[in-house]
């Protein structure tokens, strides 16, 4: 069994949902993470994920404030360098086919599906209606497992979306800032409708699951 004490939810109008990380938890977690934690032990590893969600913020922030056109100062410590100098390669590479940016740092929240979560960005790639989430990692690339959590994630922002807005996702992306020195340090995962259907397909049984397991949490 999880700790609800983990768990995340949003609230409107008196109704609580669980948000889609939460609900992600049900999946087990990777031997590579459970051997991680083991090496490195438990107080080193709340540093080290304290860290990582710091991390993560921070280059968030980033993402965001390029695409609002705030011309903000970049982040300076050198723990994010090559974090940075990447997603200006990436900037440069695909800004002439950015378009309109519809949503950024948006909370969705359906009571009908019984999930919220705040996603990064909506905007247009290639004419396309695209989500996308901005990711980073130690790593320079996702193995199988991260893509089928990540695509089962967005497939669940996805189907919020679209239960809520008239204009609907043509696609979604996934982009990978790392710092390794391994195999480049930026990946681009387009994911296709069909992709996103069938993820969802997958979400949707971990989602009653999780209903069923903490129906009062």
């Amino acid at each position: 069994m999880l700790d609800p004490k983990f768990f995340r939810y949003y609230e409107r109008d008196w109704v609580r949902l669980p948000s889609v990380t939460t609900v992600l938890q049900m999946l087990p977690e990777p031997d590579w993470v459970r051997m991680w934690k083991e090496r490195i032990g438990p107080e080193q590893y709340k540093i080290e994920m304290e860290w990582y969600g710091d991390r993560g913020t921070t280059i968030h922030l980033m993402c965001e404030n390029y695409f609002l056109g705030k011309n903000e100062p970049l982040p300076t410590d050198p723990k994010l360098g090559k974090f940075v100098a990447w997603f200006n390669y990436f900037t440069m590479a695909y800004k002439h086919l950015f378009g309109e940016v519809l949503e950024i740092e948006w909370e969705l929240f359906s009571e009908e599906i019984g999930i919220a979560w705040r996603f990064d960005i909506v905007f247009e790639l290639w004419g396309l209606l695209t989500l996308t989430d901005w990711k980073t990692s130690t790593n320079s690339r996702l193995d199988a497992m991260q893509k089928a959590r990540y695509t089962m994630q967005l497939s669940a922002y996805w189907k919020i979306w679209n239960a809520t807005h008239e204009r609907q996702i043509d696609q979604a992306m996934i982009v990978l800032f790392s710092d390794s020195k391994k195999n480049g340090l930026w990946e681009v995962l387009i994911i296709t409708k069909e992709e996103l259907e069938k993820a969802w397909k997958e979400f949707s049984v971990i989602l009653l699951m999780f209903q069923m397991t903490y129906p009062n949490t």
